[in-house]
């Protein structure tokens, strides 16, 4: 089994594996896998799919909802049958994805106007689906950046708008969050397409990928719930896909191509968050990085990529400033650890917030990957639609950064190692590490790292857990992450309640 990397540079599977040994770094094996039946997903997609869209119906009070999920579903279907998109593994992520997160959209709804008497009661999305209603298609682009500063997500949802209102599909918030279930599937194809530059023809680990995409709640968040992050995530994820690309595939052309993309990014992302702009060159920067480990020897080129790790960590404060530094959103995330007491008091604010920049980085990029403290603190009928996706994706993240921790700790050893498939591995380790540290430092709140988590997913997905080193190496690190959870969660309570 071989990756695109290794077709790339090696004539022979047995080549590639003398050289290095590469079952030994994440356990793959070279060996025929049977083909994964994907009956079961399209079976299980079809059943989501019909459910959420009567779900929507019902709340809605109209047909609309089930006609455009179905036509957004044919329209996905057929840019797969065009090249580049011709993979069974990602047309069933952006099948299942899709699904799941119109079933999803369904229930949040209907759980929304049971408990509240309105199909959205998130500030964001209510504020979101004010401004796309305010003057639709009156206004100029510059105007919007005094109302929400996202001026293409308001126009793309204005453009939605008046589309179905000419076609008498109806009104109501569903069009727009159909249309983010739209996008974030085809971020989870896109996903996939990465994938398969580190996993090659490994039919299960593409499985488990597109499974892991379509069940992430911070994914279900970006579809369900009318917010702008839909669209950064898909800009992120073909930034992503270009970088790993043209590492995998050096060359002029693939480099210009790869340059070209950050720069439609950079310009895209300014219409879509202002401010986040600079993080796609320093993505950049850490491609080319990763790029000198096509050596193995050179001292210098095995410095570099630390080098990279090191100015992307000395550029937090820059991107925080940015972006706004410290926004509401840390104090929003800190009331996860102290309901009945004054936010600047809350133990997330004194733990996190208020801590200087090197325990920040470090206890911040943890409490991302465990958040909220404690991890039930959502699932209470009081709160919105919005805390109970977060909760799941709280759980989710837990069980998945185990599996994680092992692929980029073998990535980093790849790195080490150098050689011409180490740079893609290089630049994944780097990618997940750096993004998640920029949020520690800015807004800490986990769904701005959703449009960086893809990378994370991908980590996840690449050990091969059919064989027994690896799953000795998962099982290690999941006690200890388990562990360490645990010990956090005593930690909040013994402050909390002493």
């Amino acid at each position: 089994m071989q990756t695109e990397c290794e077709q790339e540079n090696f004539d022979s599977v047995s080549d590639y594996y003398d050289d290095f040994e590469h079952d030994e770094v994440v356990g793959w094996e070279y060996l025929p896998q049977p083909d994964r039946s994907m009956v079961s997903s399209w079976i299980f997609s079809g059943v989501w799919l019909l459910v959420g869209s009567l779900l929507l119906v019902i709340v809605n009070n109209g047909l609309g909802p089930m006609v455009l999920a179905f036509i957004f579903l044919t329209f996905g279907l057929i840019i797969h049958l065009f090249p580049g998109f011709r993979d069974p593994y990602a047309r069933r992520a952006f099948v299942l994805t899709f699904c799941t997160c119109v079933l999803i959209t369904g229930l949040a709804q209907t759980y929304a106007m049971v408990f509240f008497g309105e199909v959205q009661n998130t500030t964001d999305a209510i504020k979101f689906y004010d401004v796309v209603h305010l003057g639709l298609g009156s206004m100029k682009m510059e105007e919007y950046w005094r109302g929400i500063g996202s001026p293409l997500p308001i126009v793309t949802c204005q453009a939605m708008y008046t589309l179905s209102s000419k076609i008498g599909l109806g009104d109501g918030p569903w069009i727009a969050v159909l249309l983010n279930s739209f996008l974030v599937a085809i971020a989870g194809s896109i996903t996939i397409k990465i994938g398969r530059y580190f996993m090659g023809d490994d039919d299960r680990g593409l499985y488990r990928l597109g499974t892991l995409f379509a069940f992430c709640g911070l994914m279900w968040l970006f579809a369900a719930i009318l917010i702008r992050d839909s669209f950064a995530l898909i800009i992120n994820v073909i930034v992503m896909w270009a970088c790993v690309r043209g590492l995998c595939k050096p060359g002029l052309k693939n480099f210009m191509i790869t340059a070209i993309v950050i720069l439609l990014a950079i310009a895209t992302m300014r219409y879509v968050r202002l401010g986040l702009e600079p993080i796609f060159l320093l993505f950049g920067v850490l491609a080319f990085l990763s790029w000198t480990r096509r050596t193995r020897s050179s001292v210098i080129t095995l410095m570099l990529p630390l080098v990279g790790l090191l100015v992307g960590l000395m550029l937090m404060p820059l991107i925080a400033k940015l972006i706004g530094g410290v926004t509401e959103s840390v104090m929003e995330a800190a009331l996860g650890y102290g309901y009945g007491i004054t936010v600047e008091g809350s133990l997330g604010a004194r733990l996190i917030v208020q801590q200087p920049m090197p325990i920040r980085l470090v206890v911040g990029s943890l409490h991302l990957l465990v958040q909220p403290i404690p991890l039930w603190v959502g699932f209470r009928t009081f709160m919105g639609e919005y805390h109970w996706i977060k909760g799941w994706e709280g759980f989710f993240l837990v069980w998945v950064t185990p599996t994680a921790i092992v692929a980029f700790l073998a990535a980093i050893k790849r790195a080490f190692r150098g050689g011409p498939e180490a740079p893609p591995f290089c630049f994944i380790a780097l990618y997940a590490m750096v993004t998640l540290t920029a949020v520690a430092v800015t807004s800490l709140e986990t769904r701005h790292h959703g449009q960086f988590l893809p990378a994370i997913l991908i980590l996840a997905a690449m050990p091969n857990k059919y064989d027994p080193a690896t799953r000795a190496k998962i099982r290690t690190a999941m006690a200890l992450w388990f562990g360490l959870v645990v010990a956090g969660h005593i930690t909040w309570a013994v402050l909390k309640f002493s």
